[in-house]
Protein backbone atom coordinates (compact mmCIF):
# COMPACT_ATOMS: atom_id res chain seq x y z
CA UNK A 1 0.00 0.00 0.00
CA UNK A 2 1.19 3.33 -0.78
CA UNK A 3 0.98 6.06 1.75
CA UNK A 4 1.45 10.29 1.19
CA UNK A 5 1.39 12.19 4.15
CA UNK A 6 -0.20 15.78 3.69
CA UNK A 7 -0.15 18.30 6.27
CA UNK A 8 -3.34 20.27 6.80
CA UNK A 9 -3.70 23.32 9.85
CA UNK A 10 -0.75 21.34 11.68
CA UNK A 11 -2.25 17.57 11.28
CA UNK A 12 -1.05 14.68 9.34
CA UNK A 13 -3.59 12.48 7.30
CA UNK A 14 -2.56 9.63 5.38
CA UNK A 15 -3.90 9.05 2.14
CA UNK A 16 -4.42 5.33 1.37
CA UNK A 17 -5.32 4.75 -2.48
CA UNK A 18 -3.70 1.21 -3.59
CA UNK A 19 -4.89 1.16 -7.12
CA UNK A 20 -4.17 3.59 -10.17
CA UNK A 21 -4.79 3.65 -13.55
CA UNK A 22 -3.71 6.39 -16.22
CA UNK A 23 -6.94 7.74 -17.87
CA UNK A 24 -6.28 8.71 -21.54
CA UNK A 25 -8.48 10.69 -23.62
CA UNK A 26 -8.60 11.82 -26.88
CA UNK A 27 -11.26 14.37 -28.47
CA UNK A 28 -13.09 12.46 -30.90
CA UNK A 29 -15.33 15.57 -31.80
CA UNK A 30 -15.11 19.04 -30.80
CA UNK A 31 -15.38 19.68 -27.02
CA UNK A 32 -17.03 21.61 -25.10
CA UNK A 33 -16.64 21.47 -21.39
CA UNK A 34 -17.79 24.92 -20.20
CA UNK A 35 -16.73 27.31 -17.32
CA UNK A 36 -20.10 29.21 -17.55
CA UNK A 37 -20.31 32.70 -19.10
CA UNK A 38 -17.40 34.58 -19.66
CA UNK A 39 -16.09 37.74 -20.22
CA UNK A 40 -13.97 38.25 -23.08
CA UNK A 41 -14.63 37.61 -26.76
CA UNK A 42 -16.11 34.13 -26.81
CA UNK A 43 -19.50 33.61 -24.64
CA UNK A 44 -18.98 30.31 -23.31
CA UNK A 45 -15.60 29.44 -23.04
CA UNK A 46 -14.39 26.09 -22.12
CA UNK A 47 -12.66 25.04 -18.85
CA UNK A 48 -9.24 26.26 -18.26
CA UNK A 49 -6.83 26.30 -15.23
CA UNK A 50 -5.56 28.75 -12.90
CA UNK A 51 -2.48 29.73 -15.76
CA UNK A 52 -5.22 29.77 -18.47
CA UNK A 53 -4.66 26.17 -20.43
CA UNK A 54 -7.44 24.29 -21.64
CA UNK A 55 -8.60 21.46 -19.23
CA UNK A 56 -11.38 19.53 -17.84
CA UNK A 57 -12.24 19.61 -14.81
CA UNK A 58 -12.53 16.70 -12.15
CA UNK A 59 -16.11 17.41 -11.24
CA UNK A 60 -17.11 17.29 -15.68
CA UNK A 61 -15.08 14.23 -15.51
CA UNK A 62 -16.36 12.46 -12.91
CA UNK A 63 -20.01 13.51 -13.62
CA UNK A 64 -19.87 11.87 -16.77
CA UNK A 65 -18.15 8.88 -15.87
CA UNK A 66 -21.21 8.20 -12.94
CA UNK A 67 -24.20 8.68 -15.61
CA UNK A 68 -22.01 6.08 -17.65
CA UNK A 69 -21.25 3.23 -15.24
CA UNK A 70 -25.12 3.78 -13.78
CA UNK A 71 -26.27 2.68 -17.32
CA UNK A 72 -23.82 0.26 -17.47
CA UNK A 73 -22.99 -1.42 -14.48
CA UNK A 74 -26.10 -0.25 -11.84
CA UNK A 75 -26.40 1.53 -8.88
CA UNK A 76 -22.62 -0.19 -7.80
CA UNK A 77 -21.10 3.14 -9.53
CA UNK A 78 -22.41 5.17 -6.45
CA UNK A 79 -20.29 2.99 -4.17
CA UNK A 80 -17.42 3.77 -6.32
CA UNK A 81 -18.12 7.90 -6.64
CA UNK A 82 -19.39 8.15 -3.13
CA UNK A 83 -22.70 9.56 -1.78
CA UNK A 84 -24.72 11.89 -3.42
CA UNK A 85 -24.53 15.76 -2.41
CA UNK A 86 -27.83 15.67 -1.19
CA UNK A 87 -27.29 12.31 0.82
CA UNK A 88 -26.82 12.25 5.04
CA UNK A 89 -24.40 11.23 6.20
CA UNK A 90 -21.90 11.85 3.81
CA UNK A 91 -19.31 8.96 2.91
CA UNK A 92 -16.31 9.08 1.10
CA UNK A 93 -16.07 7.08 -2.61
CA UNK A 94 -14.20 4.18 -3.49
CA UNK A 95 -12.25 6.17 -5.93
CA UNK A 96 -11.08 9.88 -7.16
CA UNK A 97 -11.00 10.98 -11.05
CA UNK A 98 -8.82 13.37 -11.45
CA UNK A 99 -9.40 16.25 -13.98
CA UNK A 100 -8.09 15.58 -17.80
CA UNK A 101 -4.86 17.66 -18.49
CA UNK A 102 -4.20 18.78 -22.03
CA UNK A 103 -1.12 16.99 -23.44
CA UNK A 104 -1.00 18.08 -26.77
CA UNK A 105 -3.55 19.55 -29.67
CA UNK A 106 -2.93 19.86 -33.09
CA UNK A 107 -2.43 22.87 -35.41
CA UNK A 108 -1.75 23.62 -38.86
CA UNK A 109 1.66 23.39 -39.85
CA UNK A 110 2.50 24.50 -43.82
CA UNK A 111 4.55 21.90 -44.11
CA UNK A 112 3.81 18.87 -42.18
CA UNK A 113 -0.31 19.52 -42.33
CA UNK A 114 -0.32 19.28 -38.46
CA UNK A 115 1.77 19.15 -35.55
CA UNK A 116 1.29 18.58 -32.31
CA UNK A 117 2.01 21.45 -29.57
CA UNK A 118 2.72 21.14 -26.14
CA UNK A 119 4.67 22.67 -23.82
CA UNK A 120 6.95 21.94 -20.27
CA UNK A 121 4.15 23.36 -17.75
CA UNK A 122 1.61 20.64 -19.71
CA UNK A 123 4.50 17.56 -19.79
CA UNK A 124 4.71 18.41 -16.08
CA UNK A 125 1.20 17.87 -14.79
CA UNK A 126 1.33 15.06 -16.82
CA UNK A 127 4.53 13.54 -15.53
CA UNK A 128 2.46 13.92 -11.83
CA UNK A 129 -0.11 11.54 -12.93
CA UNK A 130 2.24 9.05 -14.10
CA UNK A 131 4.12 9.56 -11.07
CA UNK A 132 1.33 8.71 -8.79
CA UNK A 133 0.29 5.60 -11.00
CA UNK A 134 3.42 4.43 -10.95
CA UNK A 135 3.64 4.13 -7.65
CA UNK A 136 0.07 2.12 -6.93
CA UNK A 137 -0.50 -0.80 -8.87
CA UNK A 138 -3.82 -2.11 -10.66
CA UNK A 139 -6.75 -4.17 -9.68
CA UNK A 140 -6.03 -7.56 -10.78
CA UNK A 141 -7.65 -8.76 -13.23
CA UNK A 142 -8.76 -5.54 -15.36
CA UNK A 143 -8.17 -5.24 -18.76
CA UNK A 144 -6.63 -2.09 -19.53
CA UNK A 145 -4.81 -0.26 -22.20
CA UNK A 146 -0.99 -2.16 -22.30
CA UNK A 147 0.83 1.70 -21.92
CA UNK A 148 5.06 1.40 -21.63
CA UNK A 149 4.80 3.94 -18.59
CA UNK A 150 8.58 4.36 -18.33
CA UNK A 151 8.78 5.10 -21.35
CA UNK A 152 5.89 7.67 -21.56
CA UNK A 153 7.48 9.48 -18.36
CA UNK A 154 10.92 9.40 -19.70
CA UNK A 155 9.22 11.59 -22.66
CA UNK A 156 7.53 13.48 -20.78
CA UNK A 157 10.96 14.73 -18.75
CA UNK A 158 12.57 15.34 -21.99
CA UNK A 159 9.76 17.56 -23.39
CA UNK A 160 10.22 19.94 -19.91
CA UNK A 161 14.06 19.78 -20.11
CA UNK A 162 13.64 20.77 -23.64
CA UNK A 163 11.24 23.22 -23.34
CA UNK A 164 12.86 24.57 -20.21
CA UNK A 165 15.81 25.80 -22.08
CA UNK A 166 14.18 27.39 -25.08
CA UNK A 167 14.57 30.65 -26.23
CA UNK A 168 12.48 33.36 -27.35
CA UNK A 169 11.15 32.45 -30.94
CA UNK A 170 12.83 28.76 -30.55
CA UNK A 171 10.91 25.47 -30.40
CA UNK A 172 12.16 21.50 -29.68
CA UNK A 173 10.27 19.04 -32.28
CA UNK A 174 10.51 15.43 -32.94
CA UNK A 175 13.67 14.31 -35.29
CA UNK A 176 12.62 15.16 -38.78
CA UNK A 177 9.92 17.61 -38.06
CA UNK A 178 11.96 20.46 -38.86
CA UNK A 179 12.55 21.53 -42.41
CA UNK A 180 15.12 24.17 -43.11
CA UNK A 181 16.16 24.19 -39.56
CA UNK A 182 12.18 25.52 -38.88
CA UNK A 183 8.59 24.40 -38.13
CA UNK A 184 5.99 26.22 -39.44
CA UNK A 185 3.13 26.41 -36.67
CA UNK A 186 -0.24 28.25 -37.40
CA UNK A 187 1.12 30.21 -39.88
CA UNK A 188 4.35 31.22 -37.73
CA UNK A 189 8.36 30.50 -38.74
CA UNK A 190 9.66 28.99 -35.50
CA UNK A 191 13.46 27.90 -35.86
CA UNK A 192 14.32 24.37 -33.78
CA UNK A 193 17.35 24.83 -31.58
CA UNK A 194 16.66 21.02 -30.41
CA UNK A 195 15.83 17.91 -32.24
CA UNK A 196 14.14 15.21 -29.86
CA UNK A 197 13.55 11.85 -30.50
CA UNK A 198 11.64 9.50 -28.22
CA UNK A 199 11.31 6.19 -26.98
CA UNK A 200 9.67 3.45 -29.41
CA UNK A 201 6.34 2.09 -28.57
CA UNK A 202 4.50 5.39 -27.72
CA UNK A 203 2.75 6.28 -30.41
CA UNK A 204 1.74 2.00 -30.60
CA UNK A 205 -0.06 2.56 -27.90
CA UNK A 206 -1.92 6.18 -28.69
CA UNK A 207 -3.23 4.79 -32.12
CA UNK A 208 -5.81 2.73 -30.38
CA UNK A 209 -7.10 5.98 -28.81
CA UNK A 210 -7.45 7.97 -32.36
CA UNK A 211 -7.86 6.85 -35.69
CA UNK A 212 -5.95 10.39 -36.27
CA UNK A 213 -2.87 9.26 -34.09
CA UNK A 214 -2.09 6.68 -36.87
CA UNK A 215 -2.05 8.79 -39.99
CA UNK A 216 0.22 11.46 -37.95
CA UNK A 217 1.68 10.31 -34.64
CA UNK A 218 1.77 12.41 -31.62
CA UNK A 219 5.33 11.85 -30.80
CA UNK A 220 6.59 11.50 -34.41
CA UNK A 221 5.09 15.08 -34.86
CA UNK A 222 5.15 16.87 -31.38
CA UNK A 223 6.28 20.43 -31.18
CA UNK A 224 7.64 21.86 -27.92
CA UNK A 225 7.34 25.82 -27.05
CA UNK A 226 7.80 27.61 -24.48
CA UNK A 227 5.10 28.18 -22.34
CA UNK A 228 4.88 32.31 -23.33
CA UNK A 229 4.19 31.75 -26.91
CA UNK A 230 3.11 27.87 -26.42
CA UNK A 231 -0.26 28.63 -24.29
CA UNK A 232 -1.01 31.51 -27.01
CA UNK A 233 -0.67 28.65 -29.90
CA UNK A 234 -2.93 26.16 -27.55
CA UNK A 235 -5.63 28.80 -27.22
CA UNK A 236 -5.61 29.66 -30.63
CA UNK A 237 -6.25 26.20 -31.72
CA UNK A 238 -9.47 26.18 -30.20
CA UNK A 239 -12.61 26.19 -32.35
CA UNK A 240 -14.78 28.66 -32.03
CA UNK A 241 -18.15 28.45 -33.23
CA UNK A 242 -20.94 31.33 -33.73
CA UNK A 243 -24.66 30.02 -33.05
CA UNK A 244 -28.19 31.47 -32.94
CA UNK A 245 -31.97 30.51 -32.39
CA UNK A 246 -33.98 31.43 -34.94
CA UNK A 247 -37.71 32.46 -34.96
CA UNK A 248 -39.73 29.06 -35.83
CA UNK A 249 -42.30 32.35 -37.82
CA UNK A 250 -40.01 34.64 -39.25
CA UNK A 251 -36.40 32.39 -39.48
CA UNK A 252 -34.94 35.70 -38.12
CA UNK A 253 -32.46 35.05 -35.20
CA UNK A 254 -34.59 36.03 -32.06
CA UNK A 255 -33.44 38.65 -29.75
CA UNK A 256 -30.17 38.19 -27.38
CA UNK A 257 -30.14 34.59 -29.41
CA UNK A 258 -26.55 34.38 -31.02
CA UNK A 259 -23.68 33.33 -29.05
CA UNK A 260 -20.16 32.08 -29.43
CA UNK A 261 -19.10 28.83 -28.26
CA UNK A 262 -15.32 27.30 -27.30
CA UNK A 263 -14.23 23.52 -28.12
CA UNK A 264 -10.78 21.62 -27.87
CA UNK A 265 -10.50 20.53 -31.23
CA UNK A 266 -10.74 17.10 -32.48
CA UNK A 267 -7.52 15.07 -31.92
CA UNK A 268 -6.69 17.00 -28.71
CA UNK A 269 -4.40 14.13 -26.08
CA UNK A 270 -5.48 15.13 -22.78
CA UNK A 271 -4.53 12.32 -19.56
CA UNK A 272 -5.96 12.42 -16.47
CA UNK A 273 -5.63 9.61 -13.13
CA UNK A 274 -7.86 7.01 -11.47
CA UNK A 275 -7.06 6.29 -8.00
CA UNK A 276 -8.57 3.36 -6.03
CA UNK A 277 -8.89 2.72 -2.53
CA UNK A 278 -8.76 -0.86 -0.73
CA UNK A 279 -12.61 -0.85 0.72
CA UNK A 280 -11.19 -3.39 3.46
CA UNK A 281 -10.10 -0.48 5.12
CA UNK A 282 -13.09 1.87 4.38
CA UNK A 283 -14.74 -1.12 5.87
CA UNK A 284 -13.94 -0.23 9.68
CA UNK A 285 -14.84 3.55 9.27
CA UNK A 286 -18.54 2.27 7.67
CA UNK A 287 -18.87 -0.62 10.31
CA UNK A 288 -18.17 2.25 13.22
CA UNK A 289 -20.43 4.77 12.00
CA UNK A 290 -23.01 1.92 12.36
CA UNK A 291 -23.64 2.84 8.07
CA UNK A 292 -25.40 -0.05 7.17
CA UNK A 293 -27.03 0.35 4.00
CA UNK A 294 -23.31 2.85 2.68
CA UNK A 295 -21.76 -0.44 3.77
CA UNK A 296 -23.94 -2.75 1.58
CA UNK A 297 -23.72 -0.64 -1.68
CA UNK A 298 -19.85 -0.17 -1.05
CA UNK A 299 -19.79 -3.97 -0.71
CA UNK A 300 -21.39 -4.37 -4.10
CA UNK A 301 -19.58 -1.63 -5.68
CA UNK A 302 -16.06 -3.63 -5.06
CA UNK A 303 -17.16 -7.07 -5.88
CA UNK A 304 -18.01 -5.34 -9.32
CA UNK A 305 -15.10 -3.06 -9.08
CA UNK A 306 -13.24 -5.27 -12.51
CA UNK A 307 -16.54 -4.44 -14.11
CA UNK A 308 -16.92 -0.74 -13.50
CA UNK A 309 -12.96 -0.05 -14.12
CA UNK A 310 -13.33 -2.06 -17.49
CA UNK A 311 -16.46 -0.51 -18.27
CA UNK A 312 -14.41 3.32 -19.03
CA UNK A 313 -12.62 1.72 -21.47
CA UNK A 314 -14.94 3.26 -24.27
CA UNK A 315 -16.84 6.35 -25.36
CA UNK A 316 -17.67 8.93 -23.28
CA UNK A 317 -20.15 12.54 -23.72
CA UNK A 318 -18.12 14.99 -21.71
CA UNK A 319 -19.55 18.79 -21.32
CA UNK A 320 -22.73 20.20 -23.25
CA UNK A 321 -23.41 20.35 -26.84
CA UNK A 322 -24.39 16.51 -27.13
CA UNK A 323 -27.28 17.07 -29.46
CA UNK A 324 -25.36 18.74 -31.98
CA UNK A 325 -22.49 16.18 -32.50
CA UNK A 326 -20.17 17.79 -29.97
CA UNK A 327 -18.46 16.28 -26.57
CA UNK A 328 -17.40 12.66 -27.33
CA UNK A 329 -14.34 11.45 -25.81
CA UNK A 330 -12.28 8.40 -26.84
CA UNK A 331 -11.02 6.96 -23.43
CA UNK A 332 -8.88 4.30 -21.93
CA UNK A 333 -7.23 3.59 -18.34
CA UNK A 334 -4.29 2.54 -18.65
CA UNK A 335 -1.27 0.32 -17.06
CA UNK A 336 2.44 -0.22 -17.89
Amino acid sequence: MVFRFFSCMGVFVVSDYEYGYLLLASAYTPVHAGSGRGYGFVDLPVQRDSLGYPEVWGSSVKGALKGFLLRSVGVEAKGFFGSEPEESPTVPGLAVVTGLSLLAVPVPSVRRGIVYVTTPYLASRVAGYVDVVKRLRGFEGVESLAFPLEAFEKALVEVVEAGSSLGEGEAAASKGVAVDGAVYVSGSRVRVSRELEFPGGLDDALRSLNVLYSYKKVFGNLVVLPDGVGRSVVNGALQVVYRNRLSDATKTVERGALWSEEYLPYGSLLVGAVMVKDFEKLRGLLEAGRYEAQLRLYESAWGKLRSILGAMNGYLVVGGKETVGKGVLRVAIARG
